[in-house]
């Protein structure tokens, strides 16, 4: 039991390494005290900093259709509230995808990787930046505003279905999420009604096996990967 709780203590760590790696990211990047931010990188593990990125693009040189036309998207991730508007759209940096092993919850004698959460660092289009987390959460540093969001819901053939889709199945899938709690200051995600991350790549399941022994280690498995996110809304 008690090494049980010592292997929960580490997850936990590691996950708290991984955020305080995207806070030394946002420093070098000028949102943070930049003094601070090297000790907090020195602190890491240093396997904690051996993913690094394959290379990104902000929003305005992806090339990446634009967002307010929405026909260009599944039908399944366009947004729905009405009245809405593209308040920001960033895109990853440095992003994970971070998994677990845990026990199967569809095959009792078997084991599989669990998404536990996101760490991902994103650029706006106004080189302004945003820390996306577990929740999922986006905090805008530029004015200290966060939202909370859950995957958005979509009726296809009158059945009532996750909002996302997978035009590329080596990918994670494309995203609507609607906010559910609105946090911090009242910046401007204080604003934002729903969230699409859109044009993925990466962050799938981890190839590498997950068995007993992994799963009795709490194994945890960062993927990298790069999207783009739309924060819709309202302006007044």
């Amino acid at each position: 039991m008690k090494s049980i709780k010592q292997l929960s203590i580490m997850k936990r760590l590691l996950l708290g390494a991984l955020s305080l790696l995207a806070i030394g990211l946002l420093a070098a990047c000028g949102g943070y005290d930049q003094t601070t931010a090297t000790s907090v990188q020195n602190a890491l593990p240093q396997k904690a900093l051996i993913y690094a990125p394959q290379g990104y693009s902000t929003s305005k040189n992806a090339n990446y259709p634009d967002p307010t036309d929405q026909s260009a998207l599944p039908e399944s991730v366009r947004v729905t509230a009405k009245g809405e508007t593209v308040l920001l759209r960033a895109a990853v940096v440095e992003g994970y995808q971070i998994y677990e092993c845990q026990p199967s919850t569809t095959d009792s004698s078997g084991f599989a990787w669990k998404l536990q959460a996101p760490f991902a660092f994103l650029k706006t289009d106004a080189n302004t930046n945003i820390l996306h987390s577990t929740g999922p959460s986006w905090l805008y540093t530029q004015d200290g505003s966060e939202i909370r969001a859950a995957l958005g819901k979509f009726t296809a053939n009158g059945k009532v279905v996750p909002a996302s889709a997978t035009p590329d199945t080596t990918t994670i899938a494309w995203l609507r999420l609607d906010v559910t709690d609105h946090r911090g200051n009242a910046g401007l995600m204080s604003k934002v009604d729903q969230v699409q991350r859109l044009y993925t790549h990466g962050g799938k399941v981890p190839a590498s096996g997950c068995n007993r022994d992994a799963a009795n280690q709490h194994v945890i498995q960062p993927v990298s990967y790069t999207a783009e996110y739309v924060f819709w809304g309202h302006k007044g």
